[in-house]
């Protein structure tokens, strides 16, 4: 299927979902219907996001210069409208999204809820930006080990990786408050990581997992038994061990060979302190730095 025809069916699917959700109703209560209709900017939003086009400017620009005939529209139209149109547009994506969902195929059975963080702006702007005030906050984020400002991102993902629900909240509201908005009227099994711990939240979810086979098996601290052993203790960077001894002496191709006689050693030649001055005692230690393996 070419692009062409991608576009036309992705318009065609939108409509439908339209009607069997709005039906005879209104979407609007007042005002003139805007230029462009709606299933044509939500066509256009999917298509955008289908060719990585992840900015409004972006998708508004592409379909304009490529596409006035199958907007024809677009031209009279401004950025600006366009993108206040699909931002008002956010419950009919939802319900939308909601109405996709089976036909994609995903296992309900199994489910994973994480959260990521999503600040709004600089951490050194944070004090005096006036951007969502009263709705933003300060968080942590614990990949990066810093504070931001801002939200954080809660979804829940069901097997094979397709986004089922989500939630934004702002930073400073822990993770535990937000799974069972998540959960609810799910089915299966869910899996967090260790911030989702908590035995509140066990009981909570008790009475549903008795009801059906929802059952809540976030990952806690492991038990003394189940601790994965110590790894072994990696050498310097390197791979270098220091040893005590003298640094050999390795004679060069091009050097002479010193004649042996009384003469011929310095009278103010003195043994080194580390190396024996009684015959026989062998050669000095052939190396001074061991390579150790690196494990």
């Amino acid at each position: 299927m070419d692009l062409d025809h991608f576009i036309i069916a992705t318009f065609c699917l939108v409509d439908d979902l339209m009607v069997a959700i709005l039906g005879h109703r209104r979407l609007r209560r007042r005002g003139p219907a805007p230029k462009l209709a709606d299933s044509e900017v939500l066509t256009m939003e999917i298509v955008g996001e289908y060719l990585s086009l992840h900015q409004d400017k972006a998708i508004f620009d592409y379909f304009r210069r490529h596409y006035p005939p199958f907007f024809p529209a677009l031209r009279q139209r401004h950025r600006t409208p366009f993108v206040r149109q699909a931002a008002n547009l956010c419950h009919l994506k939802e319900c939308i999204w909601q109405r996709l969902l089976p036909r994609i195929g995903c296992e309900p059975w199994l489910q994973l809820v994480d959260s990521f963080p999503l600040p709004v702006c600089q951490f050194a702007r944070a004090y005096r930006g006036r951007c969502f005030g009263g709705e933003a906050a300060f968080g942590y984020d614990g990949l990066l080990r810093q504070t931001f400002y801002g939200f954080r991102v809660h979804v829940l993902v069901a097997w094979p990786g397709v986004i089922v629900r989500f939630s934004l909240a702002p930073a400073d509201v822990h993770e535990t408050a937000v799974v069972p908005e998540l959960v609810d009227g799910r089915q299966g099994i869910v899996v967090g990581d260790r911030n989702d711990w908590s035995p509140l939240l066990r009981e909570t979810l008790a009475p549903h997992a008795a009801a059906g086979p929802l059952q809540a098996s976030p990952a806690g601290p492991l038990a003394p038994t189940q601790c994965p052993p110590q790894p072994r203790p990696v050498p310097d960077r390197y791979g270098l061990r220091s040893t005590r001894g003298p640094l050999p002496h390795q004679a060069r191709p091009d050097e002479r060979p010193v004649a042996s006689g009384p003469s011929s050693a310095p009278k103010s030649a003195q043994p080194h302190p580390r190396v024996s001055a009684e015959p026989g005692s062998g050669p000095p230690s052939p190396t001074t730095l061991e390579v150790g393996h690196l494990i």
